[in-house]
């Protein structure tokens, strides 16, 4: 007949199979009818134990407190009910209720200790971690030895309480301690909750590649068991990344999951993580819900930090919209009380917050000291930025130019720092958004100050920053490769679906791997800091007399230019920026019109469309015959040549003034031509092109990835005649269609050797996504971050007709007799008629980077 031994087997099964426990039910109807209530208790608890590691709350918290009912007289069996009731009634949310029962059991003979780990762990969850670290320091020196599962347990808490309180070095050896224990018990769940613990002390000390590779090893060994609690932790380190969109997303998925399995405590954390996303996407209202929800949820768990906490977010969303709504003393008061209950960060950026604000409200010399003691405090790396632009804010309300100025610069260093710890291109973009309030702040004071080299060297230091950190070639890594190659046959799947449930389950599963395949990448770790941008007596120096860099940015929603030309660096105003992206738009509308129906009809709306941009080019003086055009991302799509007043000159387009001059220009000898799928011209387009050249490969439309990689590899200048997706929701996942599949973007990052010139001459890959301010992301980015230094690309579809093929041959002969690509260029596009119906449209494609 089954007894306690029996019971005590499940029990201990729960680490490391849940499942088989769950599935035992004969053999708990068997120790039912047995009538003693000693191996139904344990077992009961075993069941609960096993519902709470699967995410199911409820049930969790239903059969644990069917064991105590049981009322068992052995000590220890009392013990481990009551520990076990105690930790799951806390994380239910009854918080006064869960710590009697914890306190009960740790007196208890036999199960003490182990209580006390449990006690330990409860209080670091309501963010008591004082008493978390003294229950824990306490059970450490009465827990038995040889007790490997407990020792983890203990280990692992101690490990993300030291972290808490900002001890992250001894947090990671007390971590990698549990998991050495899980590794050699055979525990799956246990070693991988503990890369889950590491990933969140890494994203704690700032160490944002770590953070990704620990969390995506994390959710790799969780596989089907419970995810939720990893969304959750993994979008600090979005949220520091840049990455907003996805940590709302992943923080939204979070909170429902938990809520509906019952998990209350960890429901309510998720929400929390929530409103702290959604104040960073600015959507102040559903930001200010959010957090008051969650207050009121951290008050009724009596959980009075975290409801401090909640409530710094939803003050922080009333004051967004109305900085009126709260005195500048109430806001550093509750700065004050988050310090207490030991939330050092978050108070970090409410006092930063709390100090803009005053600023802004003409109150600058009341938080005048608090703000110099913030920023000579320590600063968490994620908080330096808005501290460095809340100090910079008091001494520009102050007069003190300067040092606001110096302020600003200080927080642009540690914004760069972080974002040179990652080798990923995406990452590094992403990173850059911090930068735009302090950027914003430095080009104002700077042009009230009359001095355009500086305004063009402040412009320059945020504008694609990530470009000019040294390049991280990607390894050759197995399952980044697997999960391309998955990703690559689904694409090729999706084709011959139609619109349904099939198409949406395999849309479904697309999403699912794109995300593994972002967070391998983001693991890259960069290798040295930012080189220095591009000053502007250096450029100067660079120009010939007919030469000059008009560098843009937007101020105060304006959209204007610093000219360095002859010697001189003046300052120009263009226009409105959001009328110069409405103009933007439909520009682009009707050259793809144009491109894809091409006549005088069409042809003459695109031209009516592009005199009518709002940006006034004429005032570029006629002494400029070549110009280097460094737009802000939001208009970098736009075909600048193509514009009133720049239409007799040449004109490239570069992401920063320090791309434009990267390198020198050199006659090209060796070229790859890859031709893709379905283009009726390619063919002949890539050998015509090939002709020019000593040593040229041309891979057919039967190319596949691999062979197209192993091709550029090397090669001089690469030719792409495909067609390509531009994906502004994932940049990086944009691609060229080649026989054996998508080629993404991001794995160019894998070429040795790229090519210094990339030609794609059937796509739109010429457009990007706009970042931030300073950074876009799109072909032209990647390849230049890839080691590219020019790029021909088109942000429009450029047909399947024969004239573009034309159009190239002329500007490989022109590039071959030493012609620099951007005159190259324009005097291909000039060898075709301009009466033609796809002149415009071919006006469209641009020279990017190294003109």
């Amino acid at each position: 007949m089954a007894g306690r031994p029996d019971a005590e087997a499940l029990l201990s099964l729960v680490d490391t199979d849940p499942d088989a426990v769950l599935a035992a039910e004969s053999l708990l109807d068997e120790l039912a009818a047995a009538a003693d209530p000693t191996p139904v208790a344990i077992a009961l608890r075993a069941r609960a134990l096993a519902y709470a590691h699967l995410e199911k709350m409820d049930l969790a918290l239903d059969t644990i407190e069917r064991a105590l009912a049981q009322a068992p007289t052995e000590d220890d069996v009392v013990g481990g009910v009551e520990m076990t009731a105690g930790a799951l009634t806390v994380w239910g949310g009854n918080t006064e209720r869960g710590l009697s029962l914890l306190r009960r059991a740790s007196s208890r003979a036999g199960v003490g200790s182990e209580a006390g780990v449990q006690l330990g762990a409860s209080l670091y969850r309501l963010g008591r971690y004082a008493e978390a670290l003294d229950a824990l320091e306490s059970a450490r020196t009465t827990l038995d030895p040889g007790d490997a599962v407990w020792w983890s347990r203990l280990e692992t808490n101690l490990g993300l309480t030291l972290a808490a309180l900002g001890r992250t070095g001894e947090a990671r050896q007390a971590i990698n301690r549990s998991i050495e224990l899980d590794r050699d018990a055979g525990h799956a769940r246990g070693v991988a909750t503990g890369f889950q613990n590491l990933g969140w002390v890494a994203s704690v000390a700032g160490d944002l590649p770590a953070a990704f590779e620990y969390y995506e090893e994390a959710a790799t060994r969780l596989a089907r068991l419970g995810t939720a609690e990893l969304w959750r932790d993994r979008a600090d380190a979005l949220l520091s990344a840049g990455f907003v969109d996805e940590a709302v997303a992943a923080t939204r998925a979070s909170a429902e999951a938990l809520a509906a399995s019952g998990h209350a405590t960890a429901a309510t954390e998720a929400k929390l993580k929530l409103a702290q996303a959604l104040l960073v996407r600015s959507d102040w209202a559903e930001a200010g819900a959010v957090a008051s929800a969650a207050a009121e949820e951290f008050l009724a768990q009596e959980r009075p930090g975290w409801a401090t906490y909640a409530r710094s977010l939803a003050t922080g969303a009333l004051v967004a919209v109305d900085p009126a709504a709260v005195p500048t003393g109430a806001l550093l008061e509750l700065a004050e009380e988050l310090e207490a209950h030991g939330f050092s960060s978050p108070a970090q950026d409410f006092r930063a917050r709390a100090i803009t604000t005053a600023a802004g409200q003409g109150r600058a010399a009341e938080v005048d000291d608090v703000a110099q003691r913030l920023v000579t405090g320590r600063l968490r790396p994620q908080s330096a930025a808005a501290a460095w632009l809340a100090r910079a804010e008091v001494h520009r309300s102050l007069g003190r130019r300067r040092e606001a100025l110096r302020a600003s610069s200080r927080g642009m260093n540690a914004v760069e720092d972080m974002s040179a710890a990652l080798g990923g291109s995406e990452a590094r973009a992403y990173a850059s958004r911090s930068l735009d309030g302090l950027a914003s702040l430095a080009l104002e004071l700077t042009r009230s100050a009359g001095r355009p080299r500086r305004v063009f060297e402040w412009i320059e230091r945020a504008r694609a920053g990530s470009l000019r950190l040294p390049r991280v070639t990607a390894p050759g890594d197995e399952v980044s490769a697997s999960l391309v190659a998955e990703l690559r046959s689904l694409e090729r799947s999706a084709v011959a679906l139609r619109p349904g449930p099939d198409l949406e389950e395999l849309f479904r599963q697309r999403g699912r791997l794109e995300a593994r395949i972002r967070h391998r990448a983001r693991a890259l770790r960069g290798d040295g800091g930012h080189s220095r941008g591009a000053r502007a007596v250096e450029a100067l120096d660079r120009l010939e007399p007919g030469e000059a860099i008009l560098e843009l940015a937007v101020s105060a929603g304006q959209v204007f230019g610093v000219l360095l030309h002859r010697g001189h660096a003046r300052e120009i105003e263009f226009g409105a920026e959001t009328a110069a992206i409405a103009a933007q738009q439909r520009v682009l509308r009707s050259l793809g019109r144009a491109a894809r129906r091409p006549g005088e009809a069409q042809a003459g709306a695109a031209a009516a469309d592009l005199r009518a941009v709002p940006l006034d080019l004429g005032r570029v003086p006629a002494s400029v015959e070549t110009l280097v055009v460094v737009p802000p991302p939001s208009l970098y799509a736009l075909p600048w040549a193509m514009l009133p007043g720049l239409a007799d000159r040449i004109v490239s387009v570069a992401p920063s003034a320090t791309a434009a001059l990267a390198g020198e220009a050199s006659t090209p000898g060796a070229v790859a031509c890859l031709v893709g799928t379905g283009l009726l011209h390619a063919e002949s387009e890539a050998r015509r092109v090939a002709g020019e050249y000593d040593r040229a490969v041309v891979l057919g439309a039967g190319a596949d990835v691999e062979h197209a990689l192993g091709a550029l590899d090397g090669a001089d200048v690469g030719h792409l005649v495909c067609h390509g997706t531009f994906r502004g929701d994932s940049p990086l996942f944009s691609s060229l269609a080649l026989a054996g599949g998508s080629l993404f973007l991001h794995e160019l990052e894998r070429l040795a050797r790229p090519p210094s010139m990339m030609v794609l001459s059937a796509c739109d890959l010429g457009a990007s996504a706009a970042v931030s301010a300073g950074e876009g992301l799109g072909a032209v980015t990647a390849l230049i971050a890839a080691g590219v230094r020019t790029v021909i690309a088109s942000s429009l579809l450029v047909p399947d007709h024969e004239v573009v093929g034309d159009v190239m041959v002329a500007f490989h002969r022109e590039l071959r007799t030493g012609t620099r690509p951007a005159e190259a260029l324009d005097a291909a596009r000039r060898t075709l008629d301009q009466g033609h119906p796809l002149a415009p449209v071919l006006g469209a494609l641009q020279c990017h980077g190294r003109w």
